[in-house]
């Protein structure tokens, strides 16, 4: 069996995440396609590399990522850095000859998003982009019962991301709060995932109409700064905030469905929600991320009396569910997810196929080229198209 080593490029968040996701990718898809080996962490913030090379088990680390994508004992090159870097990373990367994975956006621009892409169809390697919500259970079960026709001609798609700590004029300016290093706010940030989940669960969009607005103009600057917290520090001044807090648009995709889309970084109560409805001429779907391994279903062939939603509890009989748990209840966490979304990257890296991978970097460019429309039709108050290419 072949041992695929990889290279982490970025030691913080999405690293955890990455790490233990690849870890125990050979526990819950046994027998594995491939052996993983975790061969070398990079950051350029030595502190950070060395104690993610002890605490995740690389063999060694590299404060250059440049020298880590050149290194001969290193198969494939996986980037959890932050938004503005993913870009120059990316096709570094692609030009080894390296399969990749990206966590998303591919870049802050449509132009850069593109560009990417465009390399990786010329690269003809493997390639993937983090859209992990593609992999709950549930939302592969609703897929599969849109396409199987279960639900008849699809009408509109509802969908929400929330979160909430933003809140407070006290939150302190860091890198998501940047337009120069984020992209987008909001958008961007939380509601391309339902934006990845609506092209996958329904098609490819046409035409967008937005309204976004940020709420808070200007955040306290203050040394580390960390997501979330609102931990007093020395204020060292201001900085203008120029990313969208919240953003509501509508949809055409080019099947004729409707689409409504409302994302915030403003919503008391939404540590981390993410909700959609499907409705279509024979049935509906519900699903929140706060219920991770349940599916509601309506059947409107259902005689009269006998109408309702009725919950679909995921278990071994549905997809992922022999490689998770013996029986439903027992749940799945975001860890499991990202572990579900690297065994198809393993695969297809495995199997040099990378037509087997849950998301492409060809998601990712129509990801990004979404967020690009709503953005200029939030600004110029009209509704975009969107080119299906």
């Amino acid at each position: 069996m072949d041992t695929i080593r990889i290279g982490m490029i970025g030691a913080g968040f999405m690293c955890k995440l990455h790490s233990i996701a690849l870890k125990n990718y050979p526990m819950y898809f046994f027998p594995p396609e491939a052996n993983v080996a975790l061969q070398c962490i990079a950051d350029s913030n030595v502190r950070l590399a060395e104690e993610g090379m002890a605490r995740y088990g690389y063999k060694e680390y590299e404060e250059d990522w440049t020298k880590l994508i050149a290194r001969g004992d290193v198969d494939a090159i996986d980037i959890v850095t932050p938004n503005w870097v993913h870009r120059e990373m990316a096709l570094e990367a692609l030009k080894s000859g390296k399969p990749v994975f990206c966590e998303k956006p591919l870049s802050n621009t449509l132009e850069g998003a593109r560009e990417v892409y465009e390399a990786a169809r010329s690269a003809r390697v493997v390639n993937a982009v983090g859209y992990n919500n593609r992999c709950i259970p549930a939302v592969t079960l609703a897929k599969q019962m849109i396409e199987s026709g279960q639900l008849g001609e699809i009408y509109t798609f509802r969908t929400q991301y929330m979160q909430d700590w933003a809140i407070g004029e006290d939150v302190p300016m860091e890198w998501r709060l940047d337009i120069d290093k984020a992209g987008s706010g909001a958008l961007g940030d939380i509601c391309s995932h339902a934006i990845d989940l609506a092209r996958y669960l329904v098609g490819n969009f046409a035409k967008v109409a937005a309204k976004s607005r940020t709420i808070i103009k200007k955040r306290p600057v203050s040394e580390s700064a960390v997501l979330g917290l609102k931990k007093k520090r020395e204020v060292l001044g201001y900085q203008e905030v120029k990313v969208d807090d919240e953003v509501e648009f509508l949809v055409e995709f080019t099947n004729g469905a409707t689409g409504i889309f409302t994302s915030s970084r403003f919503a008391y109560g939404h540590k981390n929600t993410l909700d959609f409805e499907v409705y279509g001429s024979r049935g509906a779907l519900k699903f929140t991320n706060e219920y991770l391994w349940e599916l509601q279903y309506y059947s409107g062939t259902d005689p009269e009396d006998r109408q309702g939603y009725k919950k679909i509890k995921m278990g071994p009989m549905h997809p992922y569910g022999m490689s998770f748990w013996p029986i439903a209840d027992l749940g799945v966490g975001y860890a499991d997810l990202k572990c579900a979304e690297m065994s198809h990257f393993i695969e297809a890296v495995s199997k040099k196929d990378p037509f087997l991978v849950s998301a492409s970097f060809y998601d990712g460019y129509k990801a990004c080229q979404i967020i690009d429309a709503v953005q200029r039709s939030a600004r110029e108050e009209k509704w975009v198209g969107i080119t299906d290419d």
